[in-house]
């Protein structure tokens, strides 16, 4: 999968429209900025107006600017990311579930059994303190269960190693709107391996492994693409085998 259709790509440009609301607050702000610069006189508002268009026109273009520049920085960075191999994960601390390891898959890569286990990992990047990840919970959960026979592991991996306690508190509180493994990256190379790489700039953060072990996708886990990706990668995922 190429880093163009993951979910961090330049989305369409949306149909002309009304005005929205972030267009009003930047023009509202234009005239602010219009009435301030002439010394709060305000009688002559055609001329209020047009100073204040010509500021939104400005606003608009820095907007467009940044806009495109970020996006062809993200795009960049993606396709270094999406499809590569990257650096086996060491450091992570399972607080809730079995540990499954987040590495690339090397070509003689067997179970004790001696077939070749076919594994599809999710690593979602989440924090105690953040309220977005929290409520994505049981988004994740969701999506646990519903790929539960097969070899499909969700990790929720916090580097939050300096507080053990309240993450093991966190995830009791939490119970079964968090189904799914959590793990603490007490070395920081699951956020230097995965979410550093794929250029997140925020959590909650998702990075999908294929059965390959390489990263597929890498996005926002309530992006409906999401899920989408997760089941496309989970027909080629071994059936889950029973605990033993």
């Amino acid at each position: 999968m190429s880093a163009a259709s993951s979910s961090s790509r330049v989305q369409p440009q949306a149909q002309p429209g009304p005005a929205s609301s972030e267009d009003l607050a930047i023009f509202a702000a234009c005239t602010g900025i219009e009435i301030l610069s002439r010394g709060f006189d305000i009688s002559d508002l055609r001329s209020i107006g047009f100073g204040a268009l010509k500021y939104f026109i400005l606003a608009k273009i820095i907007i467009f600017v940044f806009s495109e520049f970020f996006d062809w920085r993200r795009n960049k960075i993606l396709k270094a990311f999406i499809d590569q191999p990257f650096a086996e994960v060491t450091g992570l601390r399972f607080v809730k579930g079995d540990p499954v390891p987040v590495r690339p898959v090397p070509k003689d890569d067997n179970d004790k059994g001696g077939d070749k286990v076919k594994r599809v990992v999710v690593c979602e990047f989440w924090a105690t303190w953040c309220k977005p990840c929290e409520a994505t919970a049981p988004h994740l959960s969701e999506v646990a269960k519903k790929f539960a026979d097969k070899e499909v592991h969700i990790i929720g991996i916090t580097n939050e190693a300096n507080a053990v306690g309240k993450v093991e508190a966190f995830v009791r509180k939490m119970g079964d709107k968090m189904a799914y493994a959590v793990a603490i990256d007490t070395d920081g190379s699951a956020h230097r391996n995965l979410l550093d790489r794929s250029g997140s700039i925020g959590i909650p953060h998702a990075v999908v492994l294929s059965t390959e072990g390489t990263p597929v996708w890498s996005g926002h886990p309530m992006d409906p693409e999401f899920e989408v990706v997760v089941a496309r990668e989970a027909e080629r995922a071994s059936p889950r085998r029973a605990a033993r």
